[in-house]
């Protein structure tokens, strides 16, 4: 795929669903919701080494996602249940690098919907896109070691642990270590 096509199909990003769940394109509309989720303190937890985000940082996210997305480097969800579009979570694609056909998958749920196959449901179905729309080469995630959840989840939806990055995350005046998973796309 050429990487005109990749960013015309971010800048004009389309509906996926899954068995229970939407994944509608962010707009306007979800920055209350994705503000809510980005500010729990169980999302954002300190243990992860993800500061919980107050008004002012959360504007000044809002920006730099709203940049990158005009640059075509990002491609973001929110997920709804199908029963009743309730808000569960956000999910995206971000760092697309159109040149290595490379991006890093993201992904956050509100607490409530934690456990029920939810945020492996999602992020399959991204990752899917990912490869048969985007036709990346490779996608990749990096990982808290000590966020258990999200290890497993990364781990069952294919991507294999590359190493680990040595003091690559800075917070609380320190730089911290974590894991990078990818998967390849099979049909490469």
């Amino acid at each position: 795929m050429v990487p005109n096509l990749i960013k015309e199909l971010i800048s004009h990003p389309v509906l996926l669903e899954t068995e229970r769940l939407k994944l509608i394109p962010v707009s306007e509309k979800a920055k209350g919701d994705i503000g809510r989720l980005l500010s729990d303190p169980q999302v954002r937890n300190p243990a992860f080494f993800m500061p919980v985000l107050d008004t002012v940082a959360y504007e000044e996210w809002w920006y730099k996602q709203q940049q990158q997305l005009d640059t075509g480097k990002l491609l973001r969800y929110v997920a709804c249940l199908k029963s009743n579009n309730a808000f569960c979570g956000l999910l995206t694609l971000k760092r697309i690098d159109d040149a290595l056909l490379r991006a890093e998958l993201g992904y956050s749920l509100i607490p409530v919907y934690w456990g029920k196959g939810y945020a492996h449901e999602a992020a399959l179905r991204l990752v899917e896109y990912g490869f048969k729309s985007l036709n990346l080469h490779s996608i990749f995630a990096i990982v808290f070691p000590g966020n258990r959840p999200s290890v497993k989840l990364i781990e069952r939806l294919g991507f294999v642990k590359e190493g680990q990055l040595k003091e690559y995350f800075p917070y609380n005046n320190r730089f911290w270590d974590v894991w990078q998973y990818s998967r390849i796309n099979p049909e490469h």
